[in-house]
């Protein structure tokens, strides 16, 4: 758990102008931690101008991603880690070994004996494969380089360094951290923001399964239907339809890459590849879109460390491509790596709430670089769509007048776009701050991840119900009131009534969140809503009374309340509140903003607590047309009941003197019911 600080009085009073950071010193968890993925080459510092920065870790808390030299092993680039120094980093080593089989080459944090503790119970993280080792499989050690601003250390045991290794590796490394994270913290969920190649590490955690798709052998819970246990994906810059920019065949990519060390042959650009380009024939990238293994070129200059794709020792399998061939039926596209959008063999699951954070920039009014890319990828592979119209092509014009939605897209309930996934725009963001190195003419604006007010405001709590975050009860929270995403649907607030003009949706921020009753109690809301200037609602609804899990509206709201108090609010919802999920809404209107205001609004997070506590018992509990839930009714004298006991839902009747179940009581066969007279506890 971390602190949120207050300041001086001096910084409070700017910040209804300049919106400074600033809040009140009241102990608060986040719902679900950060996990940041760095990119191809890079490692945990890629992302230090986002969790350096100030109003960041006044929020999330302050990440710890150092560590101390502490022995030579031998060779002078290299030196050994200090065990004891505890760190926020998952560490990672990609390439043990001159094998390509995953178990062989791939060792994780828990494997070394030096690696250093994982702080427990923080709110950021990040994974690190920049790495080696003393190639000792009895007394594995991790080792660094020895000056820790070197970012692309050279591997002395394999092909691929670490940090250019394939993106199943990757993958698999990803779900590992994972689960460290989950079972450190106690979280129930993880956020993952990832930079380029971290975006498709991701994917492969997410997507690759076996027996049929029943099975995710990366999930931290293989066989279970949310054993990925993530919440959010934002990927900035990723090449999702994979780019040919930093190949071997692209001079000024090539040389781009060349000036600050990567290597084009390695596994990281082997699966990074929309296509492979011979003399004789263009082929589809293994990794992305899928082919055998065997096809992949293996003469210069496509010559690359290994075509072991899967990373089983064979090389003549044929893969599945975790994009849709763009030779499928309902694509009709030329080329198979014209495909845009996840494999349905290999879905994304829809549980998970996507952002594509996308850079379309025009260079050409700054350097030689092409325009609508972000210097690596073009702006239309950087994200998944699905094409509405035909004749679409992904571009920032098409998503703007919605003839590309971003994917994973609705299922047949949903009629509106933009709901699972959603893309936010950069027209001046940069791949990475290695371009200032590479192509020094193009520094325009700022570098993918830095841009932190976007990646801030891409991370919006969730929208609707089926997105709610669940809490716990009596427990501090944190929230951040954001700006949304370029787009949204049309019904997606909720201001009582009052109408949002057409194209300002994304200005209203309603944040759910979902506390689960097991017992009859009385439930307390304490809000405060610190510096910020604008009053936001709170509401609490029951989950019956929603319209529907796609929809920020309800039938019935028990409460609802504007906080207008800087100091912290309490809220009396109600005594005797029955077992059942509850939805606690904050919603921000942000139309009152500037701009500017809009975009580092999320610097003024809010701050609340479910206070729950058992209730005084009833005399009698009358349950006629009231929905059952799993939990306890208890009343002194009796308890009637004509409703139903879903499947998997697990009720208790307890009363001192009757239990009367009416016509229309039903146990479904997956249900449990028990009854009992002994009144109250």
């Amino acid at each position: 758990m971390r602190r949120i600080y207050s300041v001086s009085i001096l910084v409070i009073i700017f910040a209804f102008v300049n919106f400074a950071w600033s809040q009140p010193a009241i102990q608060s968890d986040c719902v679900h931690p950060i996990i940041f993925i760095h990119g191809w080459g890079g490692n945990a510092n890629s992302w230090a101008d986002i969790y350096n920065d100030t109003a960041f870790f006044s929020i999330w808390g302050q990440m710890d991603n150092d560590y101390t030299v502490n022995k030579t092993q031998g060779i002078t680039t290299y030196q050994d880690i200090d065990s004891l120094d505890a760190s926020h980093v998952y560490q990672a080593l990609l390439n043990a070994s001159q094998s390509t089989i995953l178990q062989a080459d791939v060792f994780v944090q828990e494997e070394f004996n030096n690696a250093p503790p994982i702080i427990e119970n923080a709110c950021v993280y990040a994974i690190n494969f920049s790495n080696s080792w003393n190639n000792d499989v009895i007394q594995k050690r991790l080792i660094h380089p020895s000056n820790p601003n070197t970012k692309y250390p050279e591997s002395f045991v394999d092909e691929s360094k670490s940090n250019e290794s394939s993106a199943v590796k990757q993958g698999f490394a990803l779900g590992k951290a994972i689960a460290k994270i989950i079972e450190i913290t106690g979280k129930n969920k993880v956020i993952l923001i990832a930079h380029s190649m971290g975006g498709i590490a991701a994917r492969e955690y997410l997507q690759r399964s076996t027996d049929g798709g029943t099975s995710h052998p990366w999930w931290v819970e293989p066989n279970q239907p949310d054993g990925h246990k993530v919440a959010k994906l934002l990927t900035l810059g990723t090449p999702h339809l994979g780019s040919n920019r930093a190949n071997i065949n692209d001079p000024d990519g090539a040389s781009a890459a060349s000036q600050i060390g990567f290597n084009l042959t390695s596994e990281a650009v082997r699966d990074l590849r929309n296509s492979y380009v011979t003399t004789t024939m263009t082929y589809p990238s293994a990794y992305l879109f899928g082919m055998n293994e065997s096809a992949i070129p293996q003469i210069a200059p496509e010559d690359y460390s290994n075509v072991d794709i899967d990373c089983n020792g064979m090389t003549t399998d044929s893969t599945f491509g975790i994009n849709i061939s763009g030779l499928h039926p309902t694509l009709n596209e030329a080329n198979i790596w014209d495909g845009s959008y996840d494999n349905p063999l290999l879905p994304l699951p829809t549980d998970i709430k996507y952002t594509y954070y996308v850079s379309d920039v025009n260079f050409s009014l700054f350097c030689s670089l092409p325009d609508n890319t972000d210097g690596i990828v073009r702006a239309d592979r950087q994200w998944l769509y699905l094409k509405t119209q035909i004749g679409a092509n992904g571009s920032t014009g098409d998503y703007l007048n919605g003839l590309s939605a971003p994917a994973p897209f609705m299922n047949s309930e949903i009629t509106k776009h933009h709901f699972f996934a959603d893309r936010i725009t950069s027209y001046t963001s940069r791949h990475s701050e290695l371009m200032a190195t590479s192509t020094p003419l193009c520094n325009v604006g700022d570098w993918q991840t830095g841009d932190i007010n976007k990646v801030m405001s891409a991370i919006d709590e969730g929208d609707y119900p089926y997105f709610a975050c669940s809490v716990n009860p009596n427990n501090w929270y944190f929230g951040q009131p954001q700006k949304r995403a370029d787009m949204v649907p049309v019904d997606s607030y909720y201001l009582g009534g009052t109408t949002v003009a057409s194209g300002d949706e994304n200005q209203v921020d309603s944040d759910w969140f979902q506390i689960e009753l097991t017992s009859i109690q009385d439930m307390v809301i304490h809000f405060s809503k610190g510096a910020l200037t604008i009053d936001p609602w709170v509401d609490i609804i029951r989950a019956e009374d929603i319209i529907s899990a796609y929809s920020n509206n309800a039938s019935i709201i028990l409460s609802r309340t504007q906080i207008i108090a800087a100091d912290t609010s309490s809220i009396q919802i109600g005594v005797s509140m029955l077992p059942g999920k509850y939805y606690l809404r904050v919603t921000h209107d942000l139309r009152s903003l500037t701009p500017i205001q809009q975009a580092e609004v999320w610097k003024e997070a809010y701050q609340f607590n479910i206070e729950t506590t058992p209730a005084d018992c009833l005399v009698n509990l009358d349950l006629i047309g009231i929905p059952l839930h799993t939990g306890a009714y208890q009343a002194i004298n009796s308890i009637i009941s004509n409703t139903t006991v879903n499947d998997m839902d697990d009720v208790l009747f307890s009363a001192g003197l009757q239990i009367s179940l009416n016509p229309g009581f039903e146990v479904k066969p997956n249900g449990v019911f028990q009854a009992a007279i002994i009144g109250c506890e």
